[in-house]
């Protein structure tokens, strides 16, 4: 841009030349594109960068150089706002002809004291911030390491094919396939193999899928495929065909050969057949009872058709429970037995259903049903909000730490730390005074998700503990990858110290208590039923120990008023 063109649209009667000199500094040097249009559309000044963008070597440009395509005619409405002195923006693309296209960001001003309409526009090129965001969003929906939609997107896309079910009636599937062979793998060869795997059988389901199906990564060994417009007896070919596929492939590590198969499960995507959990839950549950059957293929062409009308009772109740506030929250004492940093009393957090007034319902009830149909997630939330909000009301309690199982499915919800953390803000505890505890087994199952769901808990400042430790036969092997501060010890391993022929179990226990005290982590022994077993338990230098013997389950709102 030249000074004259400046000169043109900023009279010097009104402007101060120290003033004048850094605007045209501006205009010549910006790095964003500047220009000035007139009510006719016309472009009056150009910058050099505004020129370079579109490819001009001289002369104005015209509006049709800016390749808008379809947002001409509401770059005009800007720029009637400006002429009217309103201050006016534009987000839209730029595609000149053999040039670069970019994602622009357009500020709308009216020059003042102009001799003639004419507005200001300054174009910012977006279009880094715009592929970082898509950047984030992509990572936000996929799963990193095989690229597929994660569970909570594949859940939206189910979704959106029930809704589109209920619009016109189309006919969709969902499959449901958990591989049989990778915990082993994972286990024999370590986790770059069971990455490879999961990577090698992703490509294959990729090739046996058409465009329009959608595939997606539920959980460590899980996939689920939605196939779209496939009735009953297509959606049996394809997981025919998908199960030969990998039956045929070899999975190789160096020198070990791996054979791969699967089972499917799978049923109709309908309104009728409930939300898009419960199809999910439907699908799994198919999957589960596929091992049972010669092709491990079982296609439901009814969904529910399997269910037991006590397990769709239980799934009505949990959800009114749930609705309701029905559940009660109990706990046990977790003792001290021997010396150790941490005096203070802990205390595991524990469920009840209370339907009717005094009838007490124990977990052993409805837990089985609460898993498999999906409904984990959402109760061990209302777990979470109703201890932290209890807490609160009692005034918090510093001389105890508070225990809270999280289930298996709850590790894959992405959106569980961000709950708690907004959860903590509402309470005000200390987080200090609660502790996470999931299963070993859970936690192989989900190692990347348990992983980095301890990982965020403890960022917070919660403790975090691994329940039933010593369930698995390579539970050392995995203490690297599980950031925790305490090891529940197997309840099974505990019980056993009490037999005659206790030399396994006693080894077993006194290798994790001389691990745990070498890395920092406390230890406690589970199911601890009688004075000897305690005894025993204390004789090993066990910090902590928890059962019956010790403590019988009690309600929390009656320790409350005791406290």
């Amino acid at each position: 841009m030249t000074t004259s063109e400046i000169a043109e649209d900023c009279p010097p009667s009104t402007t101060p030349p120290l003033e004048r000199v850094v605007q045209q500094t501006f205009f010549a040097e910006s790095n964003e594109a500047v220009f000035v249009v007139c009510d006719q559309m016309n472009v009056h000044s150009a910058n050099a960068t505004l020129k370079q963008w579109l490819g001009l070597d001289s002369g104005m440009p015209a509006l049709a150089d800016f390749g808008l395509a379809d947002d001409n005619q509401y770059f005009a409405k800007q720029i009637n706002f400006a002429l009217n002195g309103e201050s006016c923006r534009l987000e839209c693309s730029i595609n000149p002809p053999r040039q670069v296209s970019r994602q622009v960001e357009i500020r709308f001003g009216r020059l003042p004291d102009s001799p003639s309409p004419r507005v200001l526009a300054i174009m910012r090129d977006m279009s880094l911030s715009h592929k970082l965001l898509e950047q984030i969003h992509y990572q936000a929906r996929h799963d990193g390491l095989t690229g597929l939609l994660n569970r909570q997107a594949f859940l939206t896309e189910l979704e959106n094919h029930l809704l589109d079910n209920r619009m016109r009636q189309a006919e969709h599937t969902l499959l449901h396939l958990n591989l049989d062979q990778f915990r082993v793998i994972n286990d024999t060869c370590g986790n770059l193999a069971g990455d490879q795997l999961l990577q090698e059988v992703t490509r294959r389901l990729r090739g046996q899928t058409r465009p329009q199906d959608t595939i997606g990564r539920l959980g460590s060994d899980e996939f689920g495929i939605i196939l779209h417009e496939c009735g009953h007896a297509a959606a049996r070919e394809m997981a025919q065909r998908i199960r030969q596929e990998l039956a045929q492939h070899r999975f190789v590590w160096h020198t070990e050969r791996f054979e791969i198969s699967v089972r499917i499960g799978g049923c109709p995507i309908r309104e009728d057949n409930g939300s898009a959990g419960l199809i999910l839950s439907q699908a799994d549950v198919a999957c589960h009872d596929a091992k049972h059957l010669p092709q491990h293929i079982q296609i439901q062409e009814q969904a529910f058709s399997s269910l037991t009308h006590q397990e769709m009772a239980w799934v009505a109740r949990l959800t009114r429970a749930l609705d309701e506030n029905l559940f009660r929250l109990y706990f046990q004492e977790i003792v001290p037995i021997n010396e150790s940093d941490d005096h203070r009393a802990h205390r595991e957090i524990l469920l009840r259903l209370e339907e009717n007034p005094g009838r007490i319902i124990p977990p052993s009830h409805f837990l089985s049903a609460a898993e498999k149909y999906n409904l984990m997630p959402a109760i061990d939330r209302w777990v979470i909000r109703e201890l932290f909000q209890s807490l609160k009301q009692q005034g918090g309690n510093p001389d105890a730490c508070y225990t809270i199982n999280l289930s298996g499915t709850t590790l894959c919800d992405h959106e569980l730390s961000d709950y708690i953390k907004q959860c903590l803000e509402e309470s005000q505890i200390n987080p200090r005074d609660i502790c996470f505890e999931i299963t070993e087994t859970e936690a192989i199952r989900n190692i990347g998700e348990a992983s980095r769901l301890l990982l965020q808990l403890r960022s917070m400042g919660f403790h975090c503990a691994l329940d039933d430790f010593g369930s698995g036969m390579s539970s050392f092997n995995y203490l690297k990858s599980l950031p925790a501060d305490i090891l529940k010890i197997d309840g099974s391993l505990i019980r056993d110290l009490e037999m005659g022929n206790n030399r396994f179990s006693h080894a077993v226990v006194s290798s994790i208590r001389h691990i745990a005290q070498e890395i920092g982590m406390l230890t406690v022994a589970e199911h601890v039923h009688s004075e000897s077993v305690l005894a025993t338990v204390r004789g090993l230098g066990i910090d902590f120990a928890q059962g019956y013997h010790l403590h019988a389950p009690e309600a929390l709102v009656q320790r409350r008023c005791q406290d």
